[in-house]
């Protein structure tokens, strides 16, 4: 004969029963998830599904039941109630702590993770006599009201803890408890870290499917794909093509800061996708308006630590920071000074407002900003070709006293290297500055590198001579092209070196031949990244004509192209009135 099964002392609890006397003050109020058509009533106390209800917001009553326990909003980390908390050896002793002690949400809410922790450490037989005394408990119920009352006052953490800890214990998902923190987590999905996200997936995968958990699951979908993929399985071929188009299937569902991780995951793995780049930048600017500005920040630096210029997105934001520039407090300042100078944007409307906006943010911060902020905060906007001239007088005054760079500065040579290029740009940038007839440069005698070999054969079998170019050139201002090449005024004609070094003419137009890295391009584009395009402008200053060529792609082609691709770009006309002329499809 088969043993006696041992009786459960659950088996005939009657929910409906034990939750009648949860939440008093509920009768009539309602709950509803926006995004699918299940409305939730309390009827009485117990939580009931309706399939049939029409479409409404959501709504909860407010707790006014008198003999509900009043929360304070402020809690002392150094409350000797945690202590006390720790102490606790099973879950009947964390409620009655919430009992006789608790008096902050933050109590409630560690009291029942906790309780939720000491519960999961007991046997099998052991937890189901724990569950009857937990529910049966005078505390309990409170305890749930108040969680209830507070719960859109919660930390993310007490949050997606408190629904993980109440769905672990056995409170029933159809609950107007369980199904409002739900809701909640919802709401402020943005605001969740992967910690918390996380622990919302695993509460939610442990959740029947009704039409609820489905919905609130939907939101985490490809983030459990994303976290799930082990390291080296990111770096291969099949991770890129399936999340590529897991994530931008999912885009909609998915809140802010995963896109930011995505980007630093891809910068992580040196996986550059400009498919995937644009559907989430695209998507971040159609939503725009939804999300916290200082969120789209550190999207737009995730953007610019790939190399990725977001045009779009930079444009809606330009405009929104020359609407509300109390954004810019110095943290977002200098991040949005990085990203628009590395990227190269400069605004397509109101760009005058944009830079003065920028400007006004940075002379505010100049009584706490620190002596390399203000360095790196000038480097930026004068990469862009605007010259702050209240922070350039103090960044000058400060370098006049030798308080700028010190000899035993680690940073000592970068340093040195962007205050030249202030300089540089106060010179040549600056509305006085004339362009000079004729600038003398001089042919440094090192031989050319091996990775410009190539062009140099190319050049001498398309010009026939080796003196119809200079090759290996610096200029003033420390600035150095690839190879120079002087033409006639109407482009026709290369003419000799020593020819136009003997008589020297305004109208002999000259070229600036740099091969330069793909690195030196924002990602899929051929538009030069900030210090290449202040280079190039520099170079325009002072009488150059300048070709960029991607050196990668050029070392690819045959000798015989390589030859014909040169000959377009000297002898077009087209070669130096866009950027999109730099690189052959």
């Amino acid at each position: 004969m088969a043993a006696p099964r041992a009786r459960d002392p659950l088996g005939n609890v009657n929910f409906r029963d034990l939750f009648s006397n949860l939440f008093p003050s509920l009768h009539g109020s309602s709950l509803r998830f926006l995004s699918q058509k299940t409305d939730v009533f309390s009827t009485g106390a117990e939580v009931v599904v309706g399939e049939q209800a029409s479409p409404s917001s959501v709504k909860v009553e407010k707790l006014d039941d008198p003999g509900s326990f009043k929360a304070k909003r402020v809690v002392d980390e150094n409350d000797p109630f945690f202590a006390t908390l720790q102490k606790c050896t099973c879950p009947c002793d964390a409620l009655d702590l919430a009992a006789e002690s608790a008096v902050s949400i933050k109590h409630y809410t560690n009291c029942l993770t906790t309780a939720w922790r000491l519960f999961k450490n007991l046997s099998e037989e052991q937890q189901r006599y724990e569950k009857q005394l937990i529910f049966e408990h005078p505390a309990f119920a409170r305890l749930c009201q108040q969680l209830l009352r507070e719960s859109r006052r919660m930390t993310r953490g007490d949050l997606v803890f408190s629904l993980h800890a109440a769905v672990s214990l056995g409170v029933p998902q159809n609950t107007l408890l369980v199904q409002t923190l739900l809701r909640v987590c919802q709401e402020r999905l943005n605001q969740l870290d992967n910690r918390c996200v996380s622990v919302l997936a695993s509460t939610l995968s442990g959740m029947d499917k009704d039409k609820n958990v489905t919905c609130g699951a939907a939101h985490f979908k490809y983030q459990r794909h994303l976290y799930s993929a082990k390291p080296d399985e990111m770096h291969g071929k099949r991770y890129s093509s399936l999340s590529e188009k897991e994530i931008r299937e999912n885009v909609h569902d998915a809140p802010l800061r995963q896109l930011i991780l995505v980007l630093e995951a891809c910068h992580t793995l040196q996986y550059r996708n400009v498919k995937l780049f644009s559907a989430l930048a695209d998507y971040v600017n159609s939503t725009a308006c939804l999300w916290d500005k200082r969120l789209i920040v550190l999207f737009l630096s995730a953007c610019e630590t790939l190399g990725f210029q977001p045009s779009e997105l930079m444009e809606t934001f330009a405009e929104k920071v020359t609407e509300d520039p109390e954004l810019l407090y110095l943290k977002n300042l200098l991040i949005v000074l990085r990203v628009y100078s590395r990227l190269n944007y400069v605004p397509r409307v109101q760009k005058h407002l944009f830079f003065e906006t920028l400007h006004s943010c940075l002379n505010k911060c100049l009584p706490q900003i620190s002596d390399t902020d203000l360095l790196k905060a000038v480097h930026s906007l004068c990469i862009l070709g605007y010259l702050p001239h209240q922070a350039l007088d103090e960044l000058l005054q400060k370098d006049g006293k030798n308080q700028l760079i010190v000899s035993d500065d680690l940073y000592k040579e970068q340093k040195e290297t962007m205050l030249r290029c202030v300089k540089t740009c106060m010179e040549l940038d600056s509305p006085s500055f004339t362009k000079p007839a004729f600038v003398l440069t001089e042919n440094l005698s090192s031989p050319v590198s091996l990775n410009l070999r190539k062009a140099q054969e190319a050049l001498i079998e398309l010009l026939g001579d080796e003196n119809m170019f200079l090759q290996n050139v610096q200029l003033p201002y420390k600035y150095h092209i690839d190879f120079e090449i002087r033409m006639d005024s109407d482009r026709k004609k290369v003419l000799p070196i020593t020819a136009t070094d003997d008589h020297p003419d305004s109208s002999v137009q000259r070229l600036a031949l740099l091969f330069v890295p793909l690195s030196a391009f924002c990602v899929g584009t051929v538009r030069p990244q900030g210090k290449l395009a202040m280079k190039k402008r520099h170079l325009n200053k002072l009488g150059f004509d300048v070709i960029l060529i991607q050196n990668k792609k050029f070392q690819e082609m045959t000798k015989e192209d390589a030859v014909e691709f040169l000959k377009r770009k000297i002898y077009s006309e087209d070669a130096f009135s866009s950027e999109v002329a730099v690189q052959d499809n």
